[in-house]
């Protein structure tokens, strides 16, 4: 993580309508992240959902994100990856 953070990679953020975001959080066989997407779009009414990525990395995420990971000051995540097994962010196929 400190190696990503010192390379100072872009986030960048693509918004999805309900359909494409669930289809590709199927993709990334994200069950966990489906539900949760679910949940978000139902009780946010949420016209779209946001994505970012960083690298070979991608997630979803409310956001806000800071422009590149040089700004990060801690490892700790508070995107939806505390509802998947490993915790793990999810690379990109």
């Amino acid at each position: 993580m400190k190696h990503i953070i010192k390379q100072g990679q872009k986030f960048e953020r693509e918004d999805l309508p309900r359909e494409q975001a669930l289809a590709r959080l199927a993709v990334m066989n994200e069950p966990y992240k489906q539900e949760y997407a679910n949940e978000l779009f139902e009780k946010k009414q949420l016209e779209s959902l946001s994505f970012y990525r960083n690298g070979p990395f991608l997630d979803m995420c409310e956001g806000p994100h800071v422009e590149s990971t040089r700004k990060i000051r801690s490892t700790r995540s508070s995107c939806a990856a505390w509802r998947a097994p490993t915790g793990a962010a999810t690379r990109a196929t």
